[in-house]
């Protein structure tokens, strides 16, 4: 459990302490709370927060199902952020640490987390078709949220930038992104779960 903590831990003070510098820039809490909900790591590490915190108090590790889902979209949150998004922070700033937080040190010890502890058992080669309505639901609600005048939180789903086929494109590769790394996730672990 103390790997549960950490990670819940982690997810909610990066959480935070992004809230408070944002605050910085908007001070209206509803408000920076509402543009901070247009990234998908700030989706994900919220949904992450939530279900570690209650793991953390009930004792009771999430379904086999659900955490790698989670482990999923917390993969790319990473790998697509590293690859392709990331910022150079200040060593020692707020910003760095919550960065890093979010999209470096969570992905890093959730994979750590699903290989070592996390319920195997019950793991279908149906559930990453599944899995993937986060995600594609996600992609709709943000670029609803770009064709009625609010920005787009990344250029490989920027409408107004692409045009909607490529847009479109780009939505339909992170979805077979989502679902590889899923059926991959599903691979091993029911082989570890042996």
């Amino acid at each position: 459990m103390m790997l549960t903590r950490l990670i819940a831990t982690i997810a909610t003070l990066s959480l935070l302490g992004q809230v408070y510098i944002n605050l910085g820039k908007e001070p209206d809490l509803g408000t920076t709370i509402w543009n901070m909900l247009r990234y998908f790591t700030i989706v994900v590490n919220l949904l992450i927060a939530v279900v570690f915190i209650r793991a953390s108090v009930t004792r009771r590790l999430p379904g086999a199902g659900l955490s790698a889902a989670l482990t999923t979209y917390i993969i790319v949150v990473g790998s697509v952020y590293h690859a392709l998004l990331a910022r150079n922070h200040p060593f020692g700033t707020l910003d760095f640490f919550t960065d890093h937080g979010l999209h470096t040190i969570v992905p890093i010890l959730m994979v750590i987390w699903w290989a070592s502890i996390a319920h195997k058992k019950g793991l279908r080669w149906s559930g990453p078709a599944k899995w993937i309505g986060v995600p594609v639901g996600y992609l709709i609600y943000v670029m609803i949220r770009g064709l009625t005048g609010d920005i787009y939180p990344y250029f490989f789903i920027d409408v107004e930038t692409l045009g909607i086929v490529a847009t479109l494109m780009n939505v339909a590769g992170l979805a077979l992104l989502f679902y590889l790394l899923g059926l991959m996730l599903v691979g091993v672990g029911r082989v570890i779960g042996r």
